[in-house]
């Protein structure tokens, strides 16, 4: 938490995220960890307060399932909030999935900033057995400010998204009852890394 990176790029032959989680115990493949219980050895983590920038790789904050030698459940009841996510363009958006046996589970994206930036969320691959773990993922109160709008489903559960700020998308927002959809950019001077608002947003959902 509380912490800045920028600059983080690879190749679209090599990973490049980051953040990257994996799930494995000693109940998924012999050779890991016998020191949590299968499925929970990447549990209930918190993501905060950082200062994301440039992250033009696979993306953001990954969950890998590194074959099958791992639990399909990634990231799993992450809590992802009050981050700042600048220009982060990775294939699996900014929040996502690699590979194809796996998938996000009950991680809760709160209170967050995305700017210039590709998909929200990306809980599964398209069509991969891994969607079948994607579930239980909430994206709420957040400001998007020349982004995709995307939160990619694909085979997975439903993405419980509303109270979403977004700031000029550059494609056409979800539908959400309690939604904002706004042109103009919002900050005092995003350009020079100031991110205060110049005037408020509608105000999100108590958490």
């Amino acid at each position: 938490e509380d912490s800045y990176s920028e600059k983080q790029w690879s190749s679209s032959a090599h990973h490049g995220e980051t953040v990257v989680a994996a799930n494995c115990s000693s109940g998924d493949s012999a050779g890991n960890s016998s020191a949590c219980s299968q499925g929970f050895c990447n549990y209930n983590n918190s993501f905060r307060g950082n200062i994301i920038r440039d992250c033009n790789g696979t993306g953001g904050v990954i969950g890998l399932p590194i074959g099958t030698q791992c639990n399909p459940n990634l990231l799993r009841s992450w809590k992802i909030y009050d981050n700042i996510f600048v220009n982060c363009n990775g294939g699996n958006g900014v929040i996502g999935a690699g590979g194809s046996n796996g998938g996000l589970r009950d991680v809760e994206v709160y209170n967050n900033t995305f700017v210039s930036s590709t998909r929200i969320m990306h809980q599964c691959n398209s069509g991969a057995v891994g969607c079948s773990s994607a579930s239980g993922n909430i994206v709420k109160n957040n400001l998007i400010y020349n982004s995709s709008s995307i939160m990619s489903q694909h085979g997975g559960g439903p993405i419980d998204h509303d109270y979403n700020a977004f700031f000029s998308a550059i494609d056409t927002p979800s539908f959400e009852p309690n939604g904002q959809i706004a042109i103009g950019n919002p900050f005092v001077d995003s350009a020079n890394g100031n991110y205060h608002l110049k005037a408020a947003t509608y105000s999100g959902i108590s958490l």
